[in-house]
Parts: structure tokens; sequence; C-alpha cells
């Protein structure tokens, strides 16, 4: 599980004050958009997001959740959908092989 990890300022403009917000985000397959909503920190001066790596996924997760339900998504999307599950399918066999390793 990825740590609770938090900018501590912005790396654009060096602000200490950060925000978290959600924003809307769009990905767009074969002439469609998508769009879920990504929790960010964001910069109060110069409106910089930062996303962590887990929100990313959620977000990521929530969009092949959409293309799922179509009957035909179309070339783009199903090559969105399988990179997306082929990258859950490493995350678990790594989370495997440190249990392992843990347990060693």
């Amino acid at each position: 599980m990825e740590p609770d990890f938090k900018m501590k300022g912005c790396i654009e403009c060096g602000e200490s004050l950060l925000v978290d917000v959600e924003v809307p985000e769009d990905r767009t397959f074969d002439g469609t958009t998508y769009t879920e909503m990504l929790p960010v920190q964001e910069c109060t001066r110069c409106k910089e997001n930062y996303a962590l790596g887990l929100d990313i996924r959620t977000y990521e997760d929530k969009i092949v959740a959409q293309l799922e339900k179509l009957t035909d998504p179309g070339p783009e999307a199903m090559k969105f959908v399988k990179k997306i599950r082929k990258a859950r399918e490493y995350r678990r066999r790594l989370a495997r092989l440190a249990a392992v390793i843990q347990s060693l």
C-alpha cells in the first residue's frame, strides 16, 4: 500500500500552501471523451496540481469501468483497458512476491 504522501510545497512556484481539491480529468478514446473526478493537491498561488499514484490508479479504474459497460468501445479504448488490466496483474504479482520475500 502506498504511504499517505503529501507535497510540502509547490515545485513550480515554491508556495508552501497546497489544498486538497478534486478536478475533472478527461480521457478521449475513439472520439468519445470520458470524465471522472481526480483528487489532487493544488497550489494556492499558481494552481499547479499534484496527484498521487494511488489516486491516478483509482481514476483509471473508474474510466475502465465506464469503457467496460460499452458494447463496442473501439480500438483505442480497448488498448487502454488492456493496459490497465495488465498493470493490475503486475501489481498483484509484485504484492505476492513482496509477501513471499517478507516471510523469509
